[in-house]
């Protein structure tokens, strides 16, 4: 079974006996509520957690006081090949989004990778030396992974927020007002000096 955080909490689910998360969970107690739903009644029951190299410091911070050991069996498998039939199938999917045939899965992917920018914007004091170029690295190269064939356009807003705007790696959608001009990369550029004066 596959579940968002609606099932963290307050839900029992029968004789589970592994739950894997995949990606930095929000905070502690998010951590300890997703890996509750195994091991229950006095049942035995194991947890994985599955992060970024970059997401790794999370556990030398917040989650430090849990004792989470790496488990060199997992990693192995996750340094391994994609297999061939996996790799066919994601082969396919990007194919259909450059062709314009996954609107759906497209629009899905655009949303992720602006919820992604927030929510890692939102932990960098966790990540220590964590940079705006990380921030930026880490997001496109789900982009990239997803199959999307142009970065997704921040509002200025959500640009500013996640303190991205102006970085080379982002596209933003400006707004125009008086005495602002684009330039031909779409960029806002500075006011005109006819206009100033």
């Amino acid at each position: 079974m596959f579940s968002t955080d609606v099932s963290a909490r307050g839900v029992d689910y029968p004789d589970v006996t592994c739950v894997v998360q995949l990606g930095l969970p929000g905070d502690v107690d998010t951590y300890i509520h997703r890996v509750g739903r195994t091991g229950r009644g006095g049942k035995k029951g194991d947890g994985v957690l599955v992060l970024l190299d970059v997401e790794r410091p999370f556990l030398r911070g917040p989650l430090q006081s849990l004792d989470i050991c790496p488990n060199d069996d997992l990693q192995a498998v996750l340094d391994g090949p994609i297999a061939s039939q996996l790799q066919c199938e994601l082969d396919r999917v990007h194919l259909e989004m450059r062709l314009g045939q996954a609107d759906e899965l497209k629009q899905e992917a655009e949303s992720v990778y602006k919820s992604l920018l927030r929510f890692y914007h939102s932990k960098l004091t966790s990540f220590g030396q964590f940079s705006s170029d990380d921030l930026v690295e880490i997001t496109n190269s789900f982009a990239r992974q997803s199959g999307l064939v142009e970065l997704p356009v921040l509002s200025e807003k959500i640009a500013k927020q996640c303190g991205v705007y102006g970085h080379p790696g982002i596209s933003v959608r400006s707004t125009w007002s008086p005495g602002n001009h684009f330039d031909v990369s779409g960029r806002r550029s500075k006011k005109s000096e006819r206009y100033r004066r």
